[in-house]
């Protein structure tokens, strides 16, 4: 059972938005600020475009890189190309004949290097501690839970 438990004080909604929007803010510094820092280290990259498969800069194996629709190794794919474009369904095309089926991709040959522009942030990166949620223990007083089994989701035989 559950049961009402009154605030402990009143909620103020104009101060809990500011709060999640400054939290937010710093959200978004910091992950431009890595990205940016791991666009500079990284050999494998997207096609350069807003909509380029941005996981490539996080792979660092090379053959990884080159087996991944939408990445590059040093202009290289084995693909022989990666499909760029202005939907996010085109750096997920790995041949030219699926790239073409969307009006707004367009493939780049093996060997084209991507214009890649790193976007601007003046946060420097830094790494913020790690806390792993099995460190985060509840409190002593939590009754434990107990959970019912689940219903099956059909009784109908499959074929």
């Amino acid at each position: 059972g559950c049961h009402w438990v009154p605030a402990m004080r009143q909620l103020n909604i104009a101060e809990e938005r500011a709060t999640d929007a400054a939290a937010a803010a710093e959200t978004a510094r910091y992950f431009g600020a890595a990205d940016v820092a791991q666009r500079a280290v990284a050999t494998c990259h997207g096609g350069g475009g807003a909509m380029e498969n941005n996981y490539c800069k996080y792979i660092y194996v090379d053959s990884y890189c080159m087996l991944t629709p939408g990445c590059n190794l040093n202009g290289q794919s084995a693909f022989g190309g990666w499909c760029g474009g202005q939907t996010p369904w085109c750096a997920a095309q790995p041949s030219p004949i699926m790239c073409a089926a969307f009006a707004t991709c367009r493939w780049f040959p093996q060997g084209t290097l991507p214009t890649v522009v790193a976007p601007k942030s003046d946060v420097p990166p830094t790494v913020a501690p790690v806390v792993h949620i099995a460190a985060k223990q509840p409190p002593a007083s939590a009754a434990p839970r107990t959970v019912a089994p689940a219903a099956p989701a059909s009784t109908v035989p499959v074929a």
